[in-house]
């Protein structure tokens, strides 16, 4: 590397830690998991639980539902801990998932982490959460105090569901989940099982959460290339998109009857952005939205990214904690909502117009003159390295082989040539194999 680069180590690192200072200058004076205070995940010295994936909040705002990651078992768990001092006061799911009848715990996929992963019921007793058994995913209700599950729903009708949400009067769960590979929000009723699609459009519909009344929910969808923020009410059946902008939302949850925190990748609009902040600047943080007047308000300008907000009422104050992300930790943070850092009007970001569907980036125009039938020997290519072996028997003979494949693009042919050498003796093999007519299972 002294030749391709004509610089020493030494020399070599001091430019590289001056090159990341200058790309990453914007970033340097934003905010660090520390400046929010204590961190309320579990104690990695102390216990057996490492960092907190996603957290619930119970109605009284005493404890918080973390799923982590089980050191000593080797799996995920869901601990309950203070939101006093982060202490662990149970852990619901500890021993082997196996013997609780699932196999895992659902960990949710890169883009849907920063969504939802449980549900907490109205009166605090209960849990929601999904788990995989068998060939899919079942919804489980554990009672919280005795960790005893009191219901189990297979997830057959739906795929993939996620983020479950009670609703105010602990009748239904809403969730996520795909059927027929379209993302939707879907309810279950807990009394008579009957699972209802809500939404039914052609959009990734995400992270539904009830309103303290019952009489709606928000959740988001991924429309014209961003996930926003969408209202449905129950009485008019409609659907109302309530951000708007080229930034991504994600679940949000209420503060009150007219307030929603969530987390977005938004800045303040009336600041224009660094060509670097544009670049590398798609960090998530906290916002809050007044569904009444509109107003948008900005809490955290994290470096890392803060997500997954959750309301922990605390008689007249209502902090707000959530995860936060810091050089591949996760740990959970706290805030409360006095001055924000920015506000703005949700008009500010863009108003209600046509959505767009999904476009790839990359498009195809299929000419039908064109197509053919591959010729049998079409486009034969070499599969790999031929090996070389060479070596030296007791006996003072020298032994030589190799072995070279030709295969096509969709694998229906492959020709096979083996040659070896030893003393006197030659080995030459050529095989053709046909697997045009394969089975594909």
């Amino acid at each position: 590397y002294e030749e391709a680069l004509r610089m020493k180590r030494e020399e070599f690192d001091q430019n590289f830690e001056r090159y990341l200072k200058d790309r990453f200058k914007p970033f340097r004076d934003k905010e660090r998991p520390a400046d929010y205070g204590r961190d309320l995940s579990p104690n990695k010295e102390k216990t057996p639980f490492i960092e907190a994936l996603s957290i619930a909040p119970s109605p009284s705002g005493d404890l918080i539902a973390a799923v982590t990651v089980n050191r000593k078992d080797q799996e995920l768990d869901i601990v309950l801990l203070s939101s006093k001092d982060g202490s662990i006061v149970r852990n619901l799911t500890n021993g082997f998932d196996k013997d609780k009848g699932f196999d895992h715990l659902v960990q949710m996929g890169v883009d849907q982490a920063a969504n939802p992963w449980m549900g907490w019921s109205p009166k605090g007793d209960r849990l929601a959460y999904f788990v995989r058994t068998e060939k899919e995913r079942t919804l489980i209700i554990q009672n919280v105090l005795t960790r005893q599950i009191e219901m189990r729903v297979p997830m057959k009708t739906v795929d993939e569901p996620e983020s479950p949400a009670f609703s105010a009067d602990g009748k239904l769960v809403a969730f996520d989940a795909l059927r027929n590979a379209v993302g939707d929000i879907f309810t279950l009723n807990l009394e008579t099982k009957e699972i209802v699609n809500i939404t039914q459009d052609n959009f990734g519909d995400r992270a539904p959460s009830f309103s303290p009344d019952g009489k709606f929910l928000v959740y988001t969808a991924r429309v014209s290339g961003n996930d926003k923020l969408f209202r449905y009410d129950f009485d008019t059946k409609k659907k109302l998109q309530i951000t708007f902008g080229t930034q991504d939302e994600t679940g949000a949850q209420f503060v009150d009857d007219h307030t929603i925190v969530f987390a977005s990748t938004a800045t303040d609009p009336a600041v224009p952005l660094e060509p670097d902040v544009v670049k590398n600047g798609n960090i998530l943080n906290i916002w809050t939205l007044d569904l009444k007047t509109g107003e948008l308000r900005q809490y955290t300008d994290a470096v890392g990214g803060n997500f997954s907000p959750i309301v922990l009422n605390e008689g007249k104050i209502n902090k707000i904690a959530f995860v936060s992300y810091f050089k591949n930790e996760f740990s959970i943070r706290t805030l409360e909502r006095t001055e924000p850092l920015h506000t703005a009007a949700s008009s500010d970001f863009g108003e209600p117009g046509p959505i767009i569907d999904f476009q790839a980036p990359l498009q195809h125009t299929l000419v039908k003159e064109n197509q053919r039938k591959k010729g049998r020997f079409e486009k034969m290519f070499l599969e790999g390295r031929p090996p070389v072996n060479v070596g030296v028997t007791n006996s003072g003979d020298i032994f030589g082989g190799t072995q070279v494949s030709f295969g096509d693009v969709l694998g229906d042919k492959q020709v096979n040539l083996f040659a070896a050498s030893i003393s006197q003796y030659r080995t030459l093999s050529l095989s053709y194999v046909d697997l045009s007519r394969r089975m594909q299972w």
